[in-house]
C-alpha cells in the first residue's frame, strides 16, 4: 500500500494522449463560461469531431475553448458513430462543463461498453453535474477511470458518487482532489473505501480535510483490501499527524 503525501497519483491514457492538468479555481471557470456566448467562441472548432481523435481511440478536447450544452450533444452524437464506437478514452479537460452539458455526456455514457477513461478535470461541475455523474456510474459497465479534480462537488456531490460506486465494479481510479470536500466529505469518503472492492488508486489531494478528516479515511484502511495507491498530500492537515496515520496503516 503507497501512502502518498508528496506526489500527485499518476495514471495516464496512452502516450499520445498524455493529459496535461493546469489548477483552475472553479469561479474561473464558472465567469469563463458565462462570457463563452459574448464572445463568439461557444463551441466553436468542434465539427468534426474527428479533428480531435488520436490513435483511433482518444478524444481529446482538453483546454480548446468549449462552452455550453451543446458540446455534450455533440459528443453523445458522436459516440454513436462508427468513428465514436472505437474510443477507449476522452478528455474534456478545462473545457468549463457546465451542469448540462455534463449531464448530457453522462447519460451518453450510460450504455457505453467501450470508453474506459474519462476526464474531466477542472470544469465547472457542481452537485448537479455530480448527481448526473453518479447515475452514469450506477450503470456503466465499462469505465474504469474517472478524473473529476478540481471541480466543485462538495459534501453532497461526492455522497452521491460513492453512493453509486457500492455496485460499481468497473471503476478503479478516482481523482477528487481539489473539490472542497473537507472533512464531512472526508468521512463519506472513508465510510465508501470501508465498502469498496474495487478501488485500488484514489486522490482527495487538496481538499481542506485537516486532521479529523485525514483520521477518517486512514482509520478505514484497515477494513479496506483492494486500496493500493492513496494521495492525501495539501489537506491543511499537520505534517506529525500525516506521519502517525503512514506509520500506523502502512
Amino acid at each position: 500500500f503507497a501512502f502518498n503525501e508528496e506526489e500527485v497519483l499518476g495514471v495516464s491514457p496512452p502516450d499520445d494522449a498524455a493529459v496535461v492538468v493546469v489548477a483552475t479555481a472553479p469561479e474561473e471557470c464558472a465567469a469563463s463560461a458565462e462570457a463563452a456566448p459574448e464572445s463568439g467562441r461557444q463551441d466553436e472548432g468542434c465539427s468534426p469531431l474527428l479533428a480531435y481523435v488520436h490513435d483511433a481511440r482518444v478524444l481529446d478536447l482538453s483546454y480548446c475553448g468549449i462552452f455550453g450544452p451543446k458540446i455534450g450533444q455533440l459528443v453523445a452524437e458522436f459516440l454513436q458513430s462508427d468513428a465514436g464506437r472505437e474510443l477507449t478514452h476522452l478528455d474534456f479537460t478545462g473545457d468549463c462543463l457546465n451542469s448540462e452539458a455534463t449531464a448530457v455526456i453522462a447519460t451518453s455514457l450510460k450504455d457505453n461498453a467501450t470508453v474506459t477513461y474519462l476526464n474531466m478535470a477542472n470544469n465547472c461541475i457542481s452537485v448537479d453535474g455530480a448527481v448526473q455523474i453518479a447515475a452514469c456510474l450506477q450503470v456503466n459497465t465499462a469505465l474504469a477511470r474517472l478524473d473529476l479534480s478540481g471541480n466543485s462537488i462538495g459534501v453532497e456531490g461526492v455522497r452521491h458518487l460513492t453512493e453509486s460506486l457500492v455496485t460499481n465494479k468497473a471503476l478503479t481510479y478516482l481523482n477528487l482532489s481539489y473539490n472542497s470536500l473537507g472533512a464531512a466529505g472526508a468521512d463519506i469518503v472513508a465510510n465508501f473505501l470501508k465498502k469498496s472492492a474495487n478501488i485500488t488508486h484514489l486522490d482527495v489531494e487538496g481538499n481542506r480535510i485537516g486532521d479529523e478528516g485525514a483520521k477518517c479515511i486512514a482509520c478505514c484502511l484497515d477494513e479496506n483490501n483492494t486500496l493500493t495507491d492513496l494521495n492525501m498530500s495539501r489537506l491543511h492537515s499537520t505534517q506529525n499527524f500525516l506521519t502517525q496515520c503512514r506509520q500506523q496503516h502502512l
